[in-house]
């Protein structure tokens, strides 16, 4: 019978075998062994596999934003269109399409026609463009394409007239209540029948939305202006620059520019605060502040505090074309005379007198200047 040699006990030949049998691996080790990883994650492969998962989903996420955000810009227009309408206000539009997916969202109105029959206005627009950039939706820039067309169906301009403009760009902007900023180059406006025609150079505004105690504010600069036959002063026809700041306080400002709505605002304590205004006008030189309202007959009145130069030489004007009394005028000039001085820094003499407007009457300190035209609303 043969005997069972263990393993163990064999013996070894030499060195080599030894060697070779504690080499062989064990099949009971069931452990981790880094021998089995043959592809880690870090390789070249894997790390672009992953790349491209994370671009497909971040492609689909900004997909489904842009065309979110398309839809919307599509519901906030209806939705103005309906409160519009809502107000008394018809408004129609040819088309409305928004695309330029994936960039820059591009907004195109054909057409655009509103008519406020109870403020007897209407306007009509042949193309408004705007462009919106998907990170950056508090903001929309535009340009309409021209001529617009303006009606008036009450008051003293009651007309159609034409506007165009070599240039113009305008921006909406939603923060801080909202803001409109308005850039016109090459200004015409005139009537259909070429009676009248206004032209100014340049015109930039900025509308601020507000809340109490400011409502809205309004900055306004415009030069080489030209005014219209019938609109003359008796300083001419060219006003060099006007360059205002108006804040609206004490009511919330009308909606329409009615009869109604602003005799409502005027009782509410609505009025606007002049922060500052610059005119340039021929002869004259005005720069001041102040307030104007509206009284119960809605003509203007206000009271202001200005600094005034070429006042002799308006003076002169007022009283050749008869606006103002030969005696009236002669006093004005020697109070206005005794109180002019030269500015600290040079240029020619200047005054400080408060000028006030009420009951359709124009007044220098306490001099009746001349009247005003009254306002037909």
């Amino acid at each position: 019978m043969r005997q069972c040699v263990k393993p163990e006990a064999m013996p070894f030949t030499n060195a080599v075998q030894r060697s070779r049998l504690l080499e062989m691996p064990d099949t009971n080790n069931t452990a981790p062994d880094e021998l089995f990883i043959k592809r880690p994650f870090t390789s070249a492969r894997r790390r672009w596999m992953a790349l491209g998962v994370v671009i497909i989903i971040a492609a689909l996420i900004y997909s489904g934003w842009w065309f979110w955000l398309a839809g919307t810009v599509r519901e906030q227009i209806n939705v103005w269109i309906d409160n519009n309408r809502a107000d008394g206000r018809d408004i129609e539009m040819v088309h409305l399409d928004v695309s330029g997916f994936p960039g820059v969202l591009k907004i195109n109105v054909e057409k655009l026609q509103i008519v406020d029959v109870g403020a007897g206005w209407g306007l009509r627009v042949p193309e408004i463009t705007a462009t919106m950039t998907p990170w950056k939706i508090n903001q929309v820039d535009g340009k309409f394409s021209g001529p617009i067309h303006y009606s008036i169906s009450k008051g003293s301009a009651s007309k159609a007239y034409e506007l165009e403009a070599t240039s113009n760009d305008w921006t909406v902007e939603q923060d801080q209540g909202g803001r409109v900023r308005l850039g016109l180059q090459g200004v015409t406006l005139k009537s259909d029948d070429d009676t009248d025609t206004l032209e100014i150079a340049s015109l930039k505004a900025v509308l601020i939305r507000g809340s109490v105690p400011v409502y809205g504010t309004l900055k306004l600069t415009a030069s080489g202006i030209t005014l219209p036959a019938r609109a003359q002063s008796p300083f001419g026809s060219d006003v060099k620059v006007v360059d205002a700041r108006l804040e609206l306080v004490g009511a919330v400002s009308p909606d329409n520019l009615t009869a109604p709505k602003l005799s409502q605002w005027a009782k509410d304590g609505g009025a606007i605060e002049v922060r500052s205004l610059r005119i340039v006008h021929g002869i004259l030189g005005l720069n001041g502040d102040g307030t104007m309202a509206l009284d119960g007959r809605l003509q203007p009145i206000g009271a202001f505090s200005a600094r005034v130069t070429g006042y002799d030489a308006a003076l002169d004007q007022l009283i050749q074309v008869g606006l103002v009394k030969p005696s009236d005028g002669n006093i004005a000039k020697m109070i206005l005379g005794a109180m002019g001085k030269v500015p600290a820094g040079g240029g020619p003499k200047q005054i400080k007198v408060p000028i006030s407007v009420q009951d359709q009457r124009l007044s220098v300190g306490p001099i009746p200047l001349m009247r005003m035209p009254a306002i037909l609303w």
